[in-house]
């Protein structure tokens, strides 16, 4: 007889299929306060439910965008199903001040230090601008994140500085009291006082006048401040100390 070849064609073949993970897009990230970061969940299309450990350091909105409210850090959770996601956030502050409080008696000028995280202009606001003076630094330094503002005190009272930066407008205050002893409504008005002082040899005070010189010379030399041993900064305009604001 006649033979005859049939193949059989193969169905139902096995396939071995491995559900995706649900996950979150981040485990970790940080942002600067004032902006926003996205988190969304992979791998899941049902509805995703949304909170944050401390909604004063950041908020999370239905869709997952973060909010960076003041510097710290919180966790941000996503309910997806039965399964519970966290990433943690860490808010950071744009610009840092030194110091925050600032006493003048008006015997010398304070400089503060603005140190900023992004490339950015700053500006700043006196809520009274009768007590004290201020101005900017001649220039920028460390690449424009680094700048000092410097403060004279014209009249006793207290008073508030804000700067602010452009970049998320956020501010960063500073609490000024100045008590000038020869300040007062009427206007300024030097105070004396008479003491009787011994009389000291003139060739004693020289000497002592010409170790002092000596001493300064050999700081301005070093181009450190005599006075406080910081590092001068010099310019076009001269030279001058960032941390206590003296010229030379």
């Amino acid at each position: 007889g006649l033979a005859s070849t049939i193949t059989i064609p193969q169905i139902g073949t096995c396939v071995d299929v491995q559900a995706a993970t649900v996950s979150l897009n981040k485990k970790s990230t940080s942002v600067y306060i004032g902006k926003t970061t996205q988190l969304k969940v992979n791998n899941y299309t049902g509805k995703v439910r949304w909170s944050s450990s401390n909604t004063s350091i950041a908020t999370v909105s239905s869709t997952g965008k973060v909010k960076g409210k003041k510097a710290g850090t919180v966790t941000i959770s996503a309910r997806a199903g039965k399964k519970t996601l966290k990433c943690k956030v860490s808010v950071r502050s744009v610009i840092r001040v030194s110091p925050k409080k600032i006493y003048l008696d008006g015997t010398d000028d304070a400089t503060i230090t603005v140190t900023l995280k992004k490339n950015c202009d700053v500006s700043y606001s006196v809520s009274n601008s009768g007590i004290i003076s201020c101005s900017w630094d001649d220039d920028w330094y460390k690449g424009g994140k680094e700048t000092y503002l410097y403060i004279t005190g014209e009249r006793t009272g207290t008073t508030y500085i804000t700067i602010t930066n452009k970049y998320n407008n956020e501010k960063a205050r500073i609490k000024v009291v100045v008590d000038l002893q020869y300040d007062d409504s009427d206007g300024f008005k030097p105070f004396s006082v008479e003491i009787d002082l011994p009389v000291i040899d003139e060739t004693y005070i020289a000497k002592i006048k010409a170790n002092v010189q000596k001493y300064i010379d050999k700081k301005l030399s070093e181009d450190r401040c005599p006075y406080c041993d910081c590092y001068l900064k010099k310019n076009i305009f001269g030279t001058k100390c960032p941390s206590c604001g003296r010229k030379f």
